[in-house]
């Protein structure tokens, strides 16, 4: 097996084996620490390296492994800073990639970096907007995207291949993953749609939520669905503090809530990174 073959190989088995642990302490903790995205990240930027080597090492190769630094960087430092802090990071950030990128548009590593700048800011607002829930979720994905700019191919993986052209660069690694994770993540609706057939609750919330004990509720890995103004019920999104809305649905006297899991994302996006990495992409079928 020659080198161009073992370095995604090992970089996938890394990956996936970091991502196992991950998705092992989300399910037991719902919590996963920052060094795993670290490894992944720093794996990546070590197998880019390799990458530029076998194709002739170019500084515009160095200077984007540099700016995939300054994003590990930025995404595992989660004490405050100041502005002019995050100003250095962001600016370090862009000139890192747009130069290199200026200089060397058609160089296919060099293509493929761009793809790390801007899939990292893609993650970082589906963060803020909440569409990535967990903070752990959205390091996991840009750890990712560094890790992977480009599909990883060995032997005959993916089964699905991957086509040539702006496909790869739409749909990378990292959003692959996203997307079939969230398929896999839909074997949790069907749960509580049938947990909430059997016990006859249908309706909308059939599908988000199920009802629980209050008392059980707040011992257990969900959030409420519903808050309480002492006059009525209604609904909510997923709450960042939990205790006062237990105690508001308290004194207006509910005893039992509508609730939805605290779903450990990151067990389905491991699942998910085997599968794209094995059996490929499904978007690429259409």
């Amino acid at each position: 097996m020659t080198v161009p073959d073992v370095a995604p190989l090992a970089l996938f088995v890394i990956a996936v084996a970091v991502m196992g642990s991950a998705a092992v302490s989300d399910v037991r903790t719902r919590t996963a620490g920052d060094l795993h995205w670290a490894a992944i990240g720093i794996a990546g930027i070590a197998f880019w390296l390799i990458s530029s080597w076998q194709q002739g090492a170019k500084w515009e190769h160095l200077a984007m492994a540099a700016g995939s630094g300054a994003i590990m960087f930025d995404v595992l430092w989660d004490s405050d800073r100041s502005k002019t802090v995050s100003a250095v990071i962001y600016g370090s950030v862009s000139v890192l990639f747009l130069v290199p990128y200026s200089f060397s548009p058609s160089d296919p590593l060099v293509h493929a970096g761009m793809t790390i700048p801007v899939f990292y800011v893609l993650y970082m607002l589906m963060y803020a907007a909440g569409l990535l829930r967990g903070g752990a979720d959205a390091k996991c994905m840009i750890s990712l995207t560094v890790a992977f700019p480009v599909y990883p191919e060995f032997w005959d993986f993916p089964l699905i291949s991957v086509p040539e052209g702006v496909l790869p660069g739409i749909f990378v690694f990292s959003a692959a993953v996203l997307f079939h994770a969230l398929l896999f993540s839909l074997a949790g609706a069907a749960y509580m749609f049938l947990r909430n057939l059997r016990d006859g609750n249908t309706g909308r919330r059939a599908l988000h939520g199920y009802l629980m004990d209050i008392d059980e509720a707040e011992r257990s890995y969900v959030w409420p669905m519903d808050d309480a103004d002492g006059e009525r019920l209604f609904r909510i999104p997923v709450p960042e503090e939990t205790s006062a809305v237990y105690s508001r649905l308290r004194a207006f006297g509910e005893k039992e809530i509508w609730v939805t899991p605290m779903i450990p994302f990151l067990l389905p996006i491991f699942a998910s990174s085997i599968f794209v990495g094995l059996a490929g992409n499904l978007l690429f079928l259409i």
